[in-house]
Protein backbone atom coordinates (compact mmCIF):
# COMPACT_ATOMS: atom_id res chain seq x y z
CA UNK A 1 0.00 0.00 0.00
CA UNK A 2 2.81 2.41 0.80
CA UNK A 3 4.35 1.78 -2.64
CA UNK A 4 1.23 2.89 -4.53
CA UNK A 5 -0.06 5.59 -2.18
CA UNK A 6 1.70 8.28 -4.23
CA UNK A 7 -0.64 7.44 -7.13
CA UNK A 8 -3.64 8.74 -5.17
CA UNK A 9 -2.24 12.25 -4.80
CA UNK A 10 -3.52 15.20 -6.79
CA UNK A 11 -1.87 18.54 -6.04
CA UNK A 12 -0.79 17.17 -2.67
CA UNK A 13 -4.25 15.91 -1.69
CA UNK A 14 -4.89 12.22 -1.15
CA UNK A 15 -7.95 11.78 -3.38
CA UNK A 16 -8.71 8.37 -1.92
CA UNK A 17 -9.14 9.75 1.61
CA UNK A 18 -12.35 11.21 2.96
CA UNK A 19 -12.23 14.96 3.62
CA UNK A 20 -13.59 14.30 7.10
CA UNK A 21 -10.58 12.09 7.82
CA UNK A 22 -8.29 14.68 6.20
CA UNK A 23 -9.83 17.31 8.47
CA UNK A 24 -9.35 15.29 11.66
CA UNK A 25 -5.76 14.42 10.67
CA UNK A 26 -5.02 18.08 9.86
CA UNK A 27 -6.50 19.24 13.16
CA UNK A 28 -4.44 16.66 15.06
CA UNK A 29 -1.30 17.81 13.24
CA UNK A 30 -2.26 21.51 13.61
CA UNK A 31 -1.96 21.96 9.85
CA UNK A 32 -3.91 25.02 8.71
CA UNK A 33 -3.39 24.21 5.02
CA UNK A 34 -4.74 20.70 5.56
CA UNK A 35 -7.84 22.05 7.32
CA UNK A 36 -8.46 24.53 4.51
CA UNK A 37 -8.13 21.87 1.80
CA UNK A 38 -10.30 19.38 3.70
CA UNK A 39 -13.09 21.93 4.09
CA UNK A 40 -12.64 23.56 0.69
CA UNK A 41 -13.33 20.44 -1.39
CA UNK A 42 -16.89 19.75 -0.10
CA UNK A 43 -17.79 23.44 0.14
CA UNK A 44 -16.65 24.08 -3.44
CA UNK A 45 -18.61 21.02 -4.59
CA UNK A 46 -21.81 22.46 -3.11
CA UNK A 47 -21.11 26.02 -4.24
CA UNK A 48 -20.32 25.11 -7.84
CA UNK A 49 -23.41 22.90 -8.03
CA UNK A 50 -25.55 25.77 -6.71
CA UNK A 51 -24.09 28.17 -9.29
CA UNK A 52 -24.64 25.63 -12.06
CA UNK A 53 -28.31 25.16 -11.11
CA UNK A 54 -28.91 28.90 -10.85
CA UNK A 55 -27.38 29.48 -14.28
CA UNK A 56 -29.49 26.75 -15.86
CA UNK A 57 -32.63 28.25 -14.31
CA UNK A 58 -31.67 31.68 -15.63
CA UNK A 59 -31.28 30.12 -19.07
CA UNK A 60 -34.84 28.79 -18.86
CA UNK A 61 -36.05 32.38 -18.87
CA UNK A 62 -37.39 32.30 -15.34
CA UNK A 63 -40.57 30.51 -16.46
CA UNK A 64 -39.72 27.51 -14.33
CA UNK A 65 -39.64 29.59 -11.16
CA UNK A 66 -42.82 31.63 -11.69
CA UNK A 67 -45.49 31.69 -9.00
CA UNK A 68 -48.08 30.19 -11.37
CA UNK A 69 -46.05 27.03 -11.84
CA UNK A 70 -47.05 24.36 -9.27
CA UNK A 71 -43.54 22.85 -9.41
CA UNK A 72 -41.85 26.13 -8.46
CA UNK A 73 -41.82 25.42 -4.72
CA UNK A 74 -40.26 21.98 -5.12
CA UNK A 75 -37.71 23.32 -7.62
CA UNK A 76 -36.78 26.10 -5.21
CA UNK A 77 -36.34 23.55 -2.43
CA UNK A 78 -34.17 21.35 -4.62
CA UNK A 79 -32.08 24.36 -5.69
CA UNK A 80 -30.95 24.87 -2.10
CA UNK A 81 -31.16 21.32 -0.73
CA UNK A 82 -29.11 19.43 -3.31
CA UNK A 83 -25.96 21.57 -2.91
CA UNK A 84 -26.19 21.07 0.86
CA UNK A 85 -26.46 17.33 0.35
CA UNK A 86 -23.38 17.54 -1.92
CA UNK A 87 -21.48 19.23 0.91
CA UNK A 88 -22.45 16.46 3.34
CA UNK A 89 -21.57 13.75 0.83
CA UNK A 90 -18.37 15.63 0.02
CA UNK A 91 -17.19 15.16 3.60
CA UNK A 92 -18.08 11.46 3.75
CA UNK A 93 -17.03 10.25 0.29
CA UNK A 94 -13.47 10.23 -1.12
CA UNK A 95 -11.95 13.61 -1.96
CA UNK A 96 -11.52 12.62 -5.60
CA UNK A 97 -15.30 12.49 -6.01
CA UNK A 98 -15.62 15.98 -4.55
CA UNK A 99 -12.95 17.26 -6.93
CA UNK A 100 -14.81 15.60 -9.81
CA UNK A 101 -18.05 17.34 -8.75
CA UNK A 102 -16.26 20.69 -8.62
CA UNK A 103 -14.72 20.23 -12.06
CA UNK A 104 -17.93 18.97 -13.71
CA UNK A 105 -20.07 21.75 -12.21
CA UNK A 106 -17.53 24.34 -13.33
CA UNK A 107 -17.60 22.98 -16.89
CA UNK A 108 -21.42 22.88 -16.82
CA UNK A 109 -21.47 26.50 -15.66
CA UNK A 110 -19.17 27.64 -18.46
CA UNK A 111 -21.27 25.75 -21.00
CA UNK A 112 -24.48 27.25 -19.63
CA UNK A 113 -23.00 30.75 -19.77
CA UNK A 114 -22.13 30.18 -23.44
CA UNK A 115 -25.60 28.85 -24.24
CA UNK A 116 -27.29 31.72 -22.36
CA UNK A 117 -25.17 34.26 -24.21
CA UNK A 118 -25.96 32.65 -27.57
CA UNK A 119 -29.70 32.43 -26.87
CA UNK A 120 -29.90 35.98 -25.53
CA UNK A 121 -29.06 37.24 -29.00
CA UNK A 122 -31.95 35.37 -30.64
CA UNK A 123 -35.68 35.64 -30.21
CA UNK A 124 -37.89 32.60 -29.80
CA UNK A 125 -39.51 33.28 -33.17
CA UNK A 126 -36.12 33.23 -34.93
CA UNK A 127 -35.21 29.92 -33.28
CA UNK A 128 -38.56 28.39 -34.28
CA UNK A 129 -38.18 29.64 -37.85
CA UNK A 130 -34.65 28.16 -38.11
CA UNK A 131 -35.87 24.81 -36.79
CA UNK A 132 -38.78 24.78 -39.24
CA UNK A 133 -36.39 25.47 -42.13
CA UNK A 134 -34.06 22.68 -40.98
CA UNK A 135 -36.98 20.26 -40.73
CA UNK A 136 -38.18 21.24 -44.22
CA UNK A 137 -34.70 20.64 -45.71
CA UNK A 138 -34.50 17.31 -43.93
CA UNK A 139 -37.90 16.23 -45.29
CA UNK A 140 -36.91 17.28 -48.82
CA UNK A 141 -33.62 15.41 -48.56
CA UNK A 142 -35.41 12.33 -47.28
CA UNK A 143 -37.92 12.51 -50.15
CA UNK A 144 -35.17 12.93 -52.73
CA UNK A 145 -33.09 10.00 -51.49
CA UNK A 146 -36.21 7.89 -50.95
CA UNK A 147 -37.25 8.22 -54.63
CA UNK A 148 -33.72 7.66 -55.85
CA UNK A 149 -33.40 4.32 -54.05
CA UNK A 150 -36.71 2.95 -55.36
Amino acid sequence: MSEVSHLNNFLGVDIGAHPWNLLTDALAAASIAGVIIAVLIPVLAGLTQFISVKLSQAGAGGAAMSDDNPMAASMKTMTYTMPLISVVFGFTLPAGLGLYWVASAAVRSVQQLAVNKYLSKKSIDDIIKENQEKAKKKREKKRYFGRRNQ
